[in-house]
């Protein structure tokens, strides 16, 4: 069935009774398949830490990420080797995690309608991040921040209600404070910020700074590498040889990132969660998809006029990047985390809330 409800925002009229209610946040990332999910997790336990005890449950994931998960959820648990199938996994999660008055929020490609109805016959209320719209929905709430989609591009129950667009971006508390503040005076430098996300698995960081140098880029470049990047070696050769103007960072907080980017007019980035971060803080941004499921918020970004493919890097017009600032302006505002702890809090029965 299809689902044709778009959830809608006003200010909550009620607040959360202190009750153990905890969020659950399921999600796995590592060298390979990026760390896109998990960092999105991250940011939505942030989010909601004022609100919500949170709680992360992953899979064989690298230490440096659990150090980065023991500082905003209360608990972090692994799931055995040996637990491989759906059933198991969620009677697994359940056993050590038995609230049922907990939220479960799924964040991951493999997630889908027999995991889906798996978690729901535990008890909990599921949401669902998605970025793809290619499997059936029985959560209770969807939320996919791609932009350009609509109800009818999903199937879903007729419960479910969707979350969609820019103004439900999950992000980290930097970026979105960072939205509030463009009007502050703009760094007077052309620096050129370039991150890939964290794994970039085909080295595109690198192929990238060989097209700048192609191009005699005379301005300061900051390349950010995340955790799971295998070729710091490579780069670091490539860079001392051929591109003194290079500045490395490795694996760095999200505010240092929001400063960073504060800190370049010009990004390149892949049309992923660190695009909306970098729109958030405010800047010419161009793109660079690495990814088959970015294509929705390139296209999203493109047609929206919000930024710019990578070959118009040297061919763009005044005209070009105050239009994109002024786009940048009216859709991102800051504001989607007070959104997202609406849509859970309307999640819980009665009496769990206070008018």
């Amino acid at each position: 069935m299809q689902c044709k409800t778009e959830s809608t925002y006003n200010t909550p009229p009620f607040t959360v009774r202190r009750l153990p209610f905890t969020v659950i946040l399921r999600a796995d990332g590592n060298s390979k398949i990026g760390l896109g999910h998990i960092s999105r997790c991250l940011a939505l336990a942030e989010m909601l830490s004022g609100e919500f005890e949170c709680v992360f449950v992953t899979r064989n994931i690298p230490e440096s990420l659990k150090n980065q998960i023991n500082k905003v959820c209360k608990n972090l648990y692994e799931i055995p080797v040996h637990i491989n199938t759906n059933a198991d996994e969620v009677k697994w999660i359940g056993k050590h995690l038995s609230e049922k008055r907990d939220v479960f929020i799924l964040d991951g490609y493999h997630f889908g309608t027999d995991y889906q109805r798996a978690v729901r016959a535990q008890g909990y209320r599921l949401i669902c991040i998605d970025d793809l719209a290619d499997k059936h929905y029985v959560a209770d709430v969807v939320i996919n921040h791609s932009g350009g989609w609509s109800v009818k591009d999903f199937s879903a129950e007729s419960h479910t209600e969707f979350c969609l667009g820019p103004k439900y971006a999950v992000l980290k508390q930097p970026f979105l404070e960072a939205a509030k503040k463009r009007d502050s005076p703009i760094p007077q430098n052309q620096n050129i910020l370039l991150c890939l996300g964290g794994a970039d698995p085909k080295n595109d960081t690198l192929h990238i700074l060989k097209k700048l140098k192609s191009l005699n880029i005379q301005d300061k470049i900051k390349v950010i590498i995340g955790a799971a990047y295998l070729h710091r070696d490579e780069l670091e050769k490539y860079t001392s040889l051929h591109l003194p103007n290079v500045e490395l960072f490795s694996n760095i907080p999200p505010k240092k990132m929001a400063a960073v980017m504060r800190e370049c007019p010009v990004a390149i980035l892949p049309p992923s969660t660190i695009a909306y971060e970098y729109l958030h803080v405010g800047g010419t941004l161009f793109l660079h998809q690495i990814a088959d499921n970015q294509k929705y918020i390139q296209q999203f970004l493109l047609k929206n006029k919000l930024a710019f493919e990578l070959d118009k890097l040297e061919n763009l017009t005044e005209n070009d990047i105050q239009i994109a600032a002024y786009n940048q302006r009216k859709i991102f505002d800051g504001k989607s985390g007070e959104r997202i702890i609406h849509q859970i809090k309307s999640l819980l029965i009665p009496e769990e809330i206070t008018t």
